[in-house]
C-alpha cells in the first residue's frame, strides 16, 4: 500500500468518525430517551402483571371466604359478596352477584331474577356468565309463564354456545308447561336426534318427548308429571334456604347452576376466574 493510499484511508476513517460523532451529538438525546422509554415500558408491564396477579389472588381468596360465610350465615355471606360485587375485579364481581342470586332463589325469587337479569344485560360481564345468568333467570321465570321464560332466554336457544342446548331444553319445557305438546315434542325430538347435544340433555329429551307425545294424544298429565316436578328432578329447586344447601356451600371451583345446564356452569365460572384481569376475553 502506497503512502497516498494510506493517507486516503486515514482521511476516510476520520471523516466517518466525525459523521458518527455528529450524528450522536444531534440524536443522542433522542436515542437515550427512547432506550429509557423501552426500559420503563417493560418495567411498567412487569409491575402491572404482578399487581394484576396479586389482585386476582386476593379476589379469589375473598370470594372463597364469602362463599364459606354464606354456608354458615346467609346474611353475613351476602354482605361479603355484595362488597366483592361493588369493589372486586370485574370477573369476581359478576361471580359474587351470581352467587348472591343463587342464595336468594329459594326465598326471594324476584330478587334473584333482578340480579340475573342485571348480569345478562351487562355488556361488561364475560359472555359465558351472561349466558349462565340467562339460563338461571329463565329457570326461575317458569311461574310467570312461557313468554317470560323465552324473554329471559333471548336468542340463546338459537346460538352456537354449549349453553344453547340447555336453553333449548328450557324452551321446550316451557312449551310443555303451556300444553303446547306438538311444539314441545318437536323440540325435544330435535335435541334427542342431535349428536352434538350433551348426553344428559339428550337422555332427558327422549323422556320428555315421550311425555309430550302422550299429552298430544290426549293423556291427562295433570298431577302425573308437572313441569315443576321435572325441573326439581333436574336440580332446579334443590337449594335449601339461607345457603344451607351443599351447592351453596361449595367452593368457587364447585359452583353449579340451578338450571338443567348445571354440568356446564362450573366450567363457565371457572373460566371467568382464570381470565380475571383480561379485558373482554369472552365479551
Amino acid at each position: 500500500m502506497t503512502n497516498d493510499e494510506t493517507a486516503f484511508r486515514e482521511v476516510d476513517e476520520a471523516m466517518a468518525a466525525d459523521r458518527q460523532n455528529a450524528f450522536f451529538r444531534e440524536n443522542g438525546t433522542a436515542i437515550i430517551g427512547g432506550a429509557l422509554a423501552i426500559v420503563a415500558t417493560v418495567a411498567g408491564w412487569q409491575l402491572w402483571s404482578a399487581q394484576k396477579s396479586s389482585t386476582a389472588e386476593k379476589a379469589s381468596m375473598e370470594f372463597a371466604t364469602a362463599t364459606e360465610m354464606l354456608a354458615k350465615s346467609a346474611e353475613d355471606g351476602r354482605v361479603a359478596l355484595e362488597a366483592i360485587a361493588e369493589n372486586g375485579p370485574d370477573g369476581y364481581a359478576v361471580l359474587a352477584e351470581l352467587r348472591t342470586a343463587a342464595s336468594l332463589a329459594a326465598t326471594d325469587r324476584g330478587g334473584a331474577l333482578a340480579i340475573y337479569r342485571k348480569v345478562y344485560a351487562s355488556g361488561s360481564a364475560p359472555r359465558r356468565l351472561r349466558e349462565l345468568a340467562r339460563l338461571r333467570a329463565a329457570a326461575l321465570a317458569f311461574p310467570d309463564g312461557r313468554d317470560a321464560v323465552l324473554a329471559d332466554l333471548g336468542e340463546l336457544p338459537d346460538g352456537k354456545s354449549t349453553f344453547s342446548y340447555y336453553a333449548s331444553e328450557l324452551a321446550a319445557l316451557a312449551a310443555l308447561q303451556a300444553k303446547d305438546y306438538q311444539g314441545a315434542e318437536s323440540m325435544f325430538r330435535r335435541a334427542a336426534a342431535d349428536s352434538q347435544t350433551p348426553g344428559p340433555v339428550r337422555q332427558r329429551a327422549e323422556e320428555f318427548a315421550a311425555l309430550a307425545a302422550a299429552g298430544k294424544a290426549g293423556v291427562n298429565l295433570t298431577g302425573e308429571a308437572r313441569v315443576d316436578d321435572l325441573l326439581e328432578a333436574l336440580g332446579e329447586h334443590d337449594h335449601g334456604s339461607e345457603g344451607e344447601n351443599a351447592e351453596e356451600s361449595a367452593g368457587p371451583s364447585d359452583l353449579q347452576t340451578e338450571t338443567p345446564g348445571g354440568e356446564e356452569a362450573s366450567a363457565a365460572e371457572n373460566a371467568a376466574q382464570e381470565n380475571e384481569g383480561a379485558t373482554g376475553e369472552d365479551q
